[in-house]
């Protein structure tokens, strides 16, 4: 079965852009209310967690020296619930992906997962509390701001009838895939989430990022999946994140398929538009990285004259090397190829 030729779509909306963000991040606190709070000797916990952002480790270290130039005693605690299969070592590790380690950020890292009970919440359920964090003298963290993957948010509006999705990993969403982009929420007794915004009849998906360590939250949202997808699915690791979050249908595993070309031809193949060449078709890394898109003609089409939008190059035949798309062809500059040494 043939599958679309793609064109390059680029985003080119203004973003704000910080020259010096370790810079930035010490300056902020230095400045902020917080600074005047902190007093020399305090123990502060410096919280940091599972999420990708960017200049992770340079952002966590500049809270850690702020804190140090305030008279404080830092020091970095995970702060990422149930990731890492709810377990010391898995959190550390994790941690250590991003470059949060003792030594290089020149102070302990503590992911023990002892919790206690602080009080109880408004439904007078209890409260639990790290117990690292509640031992400090202070709690500051260092967090990225987004809509939340439960509650309503629109990416780009239209219909789309198949997405390829690259990767799917925590360090790209909570969620593995971010509901805010694609447009599926899956939260088990509440349709009323659901945007279908943008309205995507198939997502396909390929690989399963090597810092989620085998927690394949995510993979429910799509319809078709690779086997190699499958094949990095770690069980143990998925249950324990996605019983903690109470949202199982997120961890459901669809059909999968011997090769990426298999995927692919499956997803168009049962994308509810019978004439191919009016199949609406992208490509993305992963659904953090969403600046480029490579998009099939009524897709471009739909976006041309959008001010926030270029059209790039010509059109081409998606990259396959014995059936497995080239996603660091297509995304140079994506996460994965600098994992891989390619950006």
């Amino acid at each position: 079965m043939p599958l679309p030729r793609v064109r390059l779509l680029r985003n080119v909306a203004p973003m704000p852009t910080v020259a010096n963000p370790a810079e930035a991040v010490r300056s902020a606190w230095l400045a902020s209310p917080t600074a005047a709070r902190v007093k020399p000797g305090m123990r502060i916990a410096v919280a940091a967690g599972s999420r990708g952002l960017a200049n992770h480790a340079a952002l966590v270290k500049a809270t850690v020296d702020a804190m140090t130039e305030l008279g404080a005693v830092p020091f970095v605690v995970a702060a990422m619930g149930s990731h890492g299969g709810g377990k010391e070592e898995g959190q550390r590790t994790i941690l250590a992906d991003y470059g949060i380690t003792e030594t290089a950020m020149g102070v302990p890292v503590r992911t023990e997962m002892d919790a206690v009970p602080i009080g109880v919440n408004s439904l007078g359920r209890p409260v639990w509390w790290d117990k690292n964090a509640l031992a400090a003298d202070g709690v500051v963290t260092v967090g990225r701001v987004k809509p939340h993957t439960d509650f309503r948010g629109t990416y780009e509006s239209g219909i789309v009838k198949m997405l390829v999705v690259g990767e799917v990993g925590k360090n790209y969403s909570g969620c593995g895939i971010d509901p805010n982009v694609v447009g599926r929420y899956l939260v088990e007794s509440r349709p009323d989430l659901e945007t279908n915004d943008p309205c995507i009849t198939r997502i396909a998906a390929l690989r399963l990022s090597p810092e989620s360590h085998g927690n394949g939250v995510g993979i429910g949202m799509a319809d078709v999946v690779s086997q190699q997808l499958l094949d990095a699915f770690d069980d143990d690791v998925t249950r324990t994140n996605v019983m903690t979050a109470r949202c199982l249908w997120r961890a459901k595993k669809p059909f999968a398929f011997p090769t990426d070309r298999a995927t692919l031809e499956a997803a168009v193949a049962t994308c509810w538009q019978p004439e191919f060449e009016k199949v609406t078709f992208a490509v993305i890394p992963n659904s953090l990285e969403v600046a480029e898109v490579w998009a099939s003609a009524p897709a471009v089409e739909a976006v041309r004259g959008n001010p926030d939008w270029n059209v790039v190059g010509e059109e081409i035949e998606l990259p396959f090397t014995d059936d497995v798309l080239d996603v660091v062809k297509l995304f140079p500059h994506c996460h994965a190829a600098k994992r891989s040494g390619h950006a």
